[in-house]
């Protein structure tokens, strides 16, 4: 995903999958504290939302930079892609 976005360097790449691993593990401890304490359904509901909105708004910044070599651009997909999969990973 990310070469499509446009960063083809490694070192970026390799940084870039670090960030979403750690909001990986920030995602799951707060998802899992805030279970008991709003309560699943909820929680799936309000989760389920933000994802299609998240995914329509990468596809939709993937659809417009790919391949145009437009830094913003790119950065724009990479934050994008990390901020909506990084807890679903």
């Amino acid at each position: 995903m990310l070469e499509q976005a446009g960063i083809t360097n490694v070192n970026t790449q390799l940084m870039l999958n670090g960030v979403i691993a750690v909001l990986s593990f920030l995602g799951a401890v707060i998802g899992s504290t805030l279970v008991d304490k709003v309560g699943r359904r909820k929680m799936l509901f309000t989760a389920s939302c933000l994802f299609v909105l998240w995914f329509s708004i990468v596809a939709a910044l993937s659809a417009t930079y790919s391949g145009t070599g437009n830094k913003a651009g790119s950065n724009a997909v990479s934050s994008s892609a990390s901020t909506a999969f990084a807890p679903a990973r």
